[in-house]
Order: structure tokens, then sequence, then C-alpha cells
């Protein structure tokens, strides 16, 4: 792999991390309003929240396996350590990939 590809790969899980960063803020700012929903309403609220933390998960796994593929570990090594089972799925290609349509961005559902 060339020095390029490699300084890619490190600026890429550098995002992810990024990301994940700006993630947990919002996660903060979402639990803090899920406290002014009616009471009725609030396990259901508290249940979207938490895809917060499914997301803030997948940007870790994405940031790790971008700095260990810039690091040199092999694509099976950096997969086989993949905590998420569904995700590890998918990136081996035993799965398909979640069904979000280009250009869709999906919130809470």
């Amino acid at each position: 792999m060339s020095a390029p590809d490699r300084a890619l790969l490190l600026a890429l899980a550098a995002e992810a991390r990024e990301a994940r960063t700006r993630l947990d803020v919002l996660a903060v700012r979402a639990g803090d309003w899920v406290a002014s929903v009616p009471a009725e309403a609030r396990a259901e609220a508290m249940t979207d929240v938490q895809a917060f933390d499914a997301l803030g998960q997948r940007f870790d796994v994405l940031s790790a396996l971008l700095d260990g593929l810039a690091r040199g570990k092999t694509a099976d090594e950096l997969l086989a350590a993949v905590p998420l089972a569904d995700m590890a799925a998918r990136l081996a290609g035993a799965e398909d990939a979640p069904g979000v349509a280009a250009g869709d961005l999906a919130l809470f559902d």
C-alpha cells in the first residue's frame, strides 16, 4: 500500500472518530430533550435516542477498521475483531447492507 493510500485511510479514520465525538454531543442534547417529552411518550423517545449509541458503535468500528488497514493489518484479522455481529457479517459480504436509499436520511426510524 502506498503512503498516500495509508494517509487517506488514517484521515478517514480520524473523520469517523470526529463524527463519533459530534454524535455523542448530539446524543446528550437529545437525551436532555427527552426530559421534556410527555411521560406517556418518554419510553419510546428514549428508545429512539439509543439509536445514537448504535451509530456511535458503528463509527467506532469504521475508524478501527480504517486505522488497522492503514497500519497493514489484514481485512480478515480486522473483521474478526468487529464486536457488532451484524456489521461484521455485512462487511464480510455475508449479509446485505441496511436499506437506505441514496439521499435518504433516516432519523429515529
